[in-house]
């Protein structure tokens, strides 16, 4: 319950803080029998947090949508003109510059080759020498990193 909800439920019942103590009393404490009459008066809104938490999303893009200037050509032509007037132009720091979302890391699946080729450093038992990854990185493609060379044999040495 938030404070608005809470005033409109008080405003809806002729009695309404004895009814909101007599719901009390039967569902949070079960002190008293469950009477389920009288509850369904005008004006009281049940809402799911589902229902609450689209609501919200809506809002948040029509925001962005607001916040946002147009991109389509067409538009940006009428902009302009209606800015070529005696009006004083608003600087860049005026528009709210809100942050990228952050893209997926997109995960890379060892192909046959590059098992192959990785699976020459499976002999190396205690230590992986750095002249063993470079030469195994220049047969691989860039997206090997030496870090990468060292989690795969860490995986995958015998042991």
């Amino acid at each position: 319950m938030h404070l608005k909800g809470l005033k409109h439920l008080i405003a809806c019942y002729s009695n309404g803080l004895e009814q909101i103590k007599k719901i009390y009393r039967q569902d949070v404490l079960g002190i008293e029998h469950r009477n389920t009459r009288g509850r369904r008066a005008l004006g009281v809104i049940r809402i799911k947090l589902k229902d609450y938490n689209e609501q919200k999303k809506a809002r948040h893009k029509a925001e962005k949508r607001i916040t946002h200037p147009s991109t389509n050509p067409i538009e940006s032509e009428q902009t302009e003109s209606s800015n070529n007037s005696n009006e004083v132009q608003p600087s860049s720091a005026d528009f709210s510059i809100e942050p990228q979302p952050k893209r997926k890391k997109t995960t890379h699946r060892t192909t046959e080759d590059e098992m192959a080729i990785l699976s020459t450093l499976k002999v190396y038992k205690d230590k992986l020498p750095t002249d063993a990854i470079a030469s195994v990185r220049e047969q691989l493609s860039e997206i090997w990193t030496v870090n990468k060379v060292r989690g795969w044999w860490n995986y995958h040495k015998d042991k």
